[in-house]
């Protein structure tokens, strides 16, 4: 059985970066805390990686230590180079979190109704500007200029996996009951389909970046095209770093950049295997071509 076999698929996708950091932290002579501390895991955590691990043969204790310490079979350290070049990279361009926010959409009015009040007005020039708050799905801000209204969405968190659709169902959600609220204690009416995206930053995090992106570095990118949104835009697509949470996040304003970009993993780990067994066929393809070189010398 292969090495890479041994462990239980599941357990591999899940875990393959953290049990890569605790082998080499194992390696360099921790004990169980120190690598809990320092990777920011729970001692738990690390000790379920270590006992899993030792039952595979890929550590063995060290008995003449007074302290609980481990060391890497010959099998563990085939395994740690193993993954050292396939899946620990496929894993470590994954991105944890992401967190949308300055999603501003704005529509037009078709019936307005001057008498309608809003909770907050602000007297400008010529003309009062009104907003409201409301929780429901999710926080919104409401804004009344005399021929649009303005949706400020805000910000929230959603999973990897789960981008698209808890974006989109929270944008729709968003939109409609804001659609209803407004005709039924407003008498305001909208044009829904009249939408356009005014704002929308899309932060990806990504904490494997932090050691190697000093903080308050800065970077953008223009994409030389429109952005992309569920409305139409005037926004030029950008993707730019921004480290003002702590941890490296990746920012675009274009749904087709983002989508791109939680495809990434996926595409460089496919190339990767595509590269190999390019590889592969290459040197069967010059082992016969050598063949048959020896057989016409042979035969000359």
């Amino acid at each position: 059985m292969g090495v890479l076999q041994k462990i239980n698929a599941n357990f591999y996708e899940k875990s393959l970066h953290r049990i890569y950091l605790i082998m080499i932290k194992l390696q360099q002579g921790k004990y169980c805390a120190q690598i809990a501390k320092e990777l920011g895991l729970k001692h738990q955590i690390v000790s379920y990686y270590i006992k899993k691990l030792e039952r595979l043969g890929y550590l063995e204790h060290k008995i003449d230590s007074s302290i609980r310490l481990y060391g890497l079979t010959p099998l563990g350290r085939q395994f740690l180079a193993l993954i050292k070049h396939s899946a620990v990279q496929k894993s470590s361009l994954r991105v944890k979190n992401i967190r949308v926010h300055r999603l501003v959409i704005k529509f037009k009015i078709i019936k307005d109704n001057p008498k309608a009040k809003f909770a907050k007005q602000i007297s400008l020039n010529n003309w009062v500007k009104q907003s409201e708050e409301i929780n429901f799905p999710i926080g919104i801000t409401i804004e009344k200029t005399p021929q649009h209204i303005i949706l400020y969405i805000h910000q929230f968190q959603t999973q990897p996996r789960a981008f698209f659709s808890q974006f989109m169902q929270n944008c729709l959600r968003a939109i409609f009951y804001v659609c209803h609220l407004l005709a039924r204690e407003k008498g305001i009416i909208i044009d829904v389909l009249s939408g356009k995206i005014i704002s929308q930053h899309i932060s990806n995090e990504f904490p494997c970046f932090n050691s190697l992106i000093p903080k308050h570095t800065t970077a953008e990118v223009n994409l030389k095209r429109k952005a992309r949104g569920i409305y139409p835009t005037t926004m030029k697509a950008r993707a730019w770093l921004d480290r003002s949470y702590g941890n490296v996040e990746i920012e675009t304003n274009d749904l087709l950049y983002q989508e791109k970009l939680l495809l990434l993993p996926e595409i460089v780990y496919e190339i990767k295997q595509y590269s190999e067994k390019t590889h592969r066929l290459v040197e069967k393809l010059c082992k016969n071509i050598k063949k048959q070189k020896g057989k016409i010398n042979k035969k000359s």
